[in-house]
């Protein structure tokens, strides 16, 4: 499992929707830029908390999420080109807009528990590392 952590913008406000099997999902964009380049991350939640959690965004704010990532390639349209997507399954969402600006409820943290199969055993080696405290 590879997880990411992304501080940036959101491209658009948070959508709820519901699946073609019924599965209700809020979906967003958020942008990256190191000052070369703009990232997009397409991230997605089917959990009620995270997806209470989004609610309190909208467009433009800045955040830093983390989440689970998938690389996907896609086809452009009107063009043999291929594109590429990283997809976010949302984990935590945090706001970092100035206080003075935002509410106080889209300052709340959201982290969720890793999964209850998670495998801990590749933190093994961390007893080996000396510790300075």
């Amino acid at each position: 499992m590879q997880k990411l952590i992304v501080v940036g913008n959101l491209g658009k406000t948070p959508e709820n929707r519901t699946t073609a099997k019924g599965a209700d999902m809020v979906s967003f964009s958020v942008a990256s830029n190191d000052g070369k380049s703009t990232t997009w991350h397409n991230v997605t939640t089917f959990d009620p908390d995270l997806m209470g959690a989004c609610a309190k965004f909208s467009k433009g704010d800045q955040v830093i999420i983390t989440g689970t990532v998938r690389a996907r390639a896609y086809s452009k349209r009107g063009s043999d080109e291929l594109g590429a997507s990283l997809d976010v399954t949302l984990q935590s969402i945090e706001s970092l807009n100035d206080s003075s600006t935002s509410s106080p409820a889209s300052k709340e943290v959201l982290h969720k528990a890793p999964p209850k199969n998670f495998d801990f055993s590749v933190f093994s080696d961390l007893d080996e590392i000396d510790i300075p405290f």
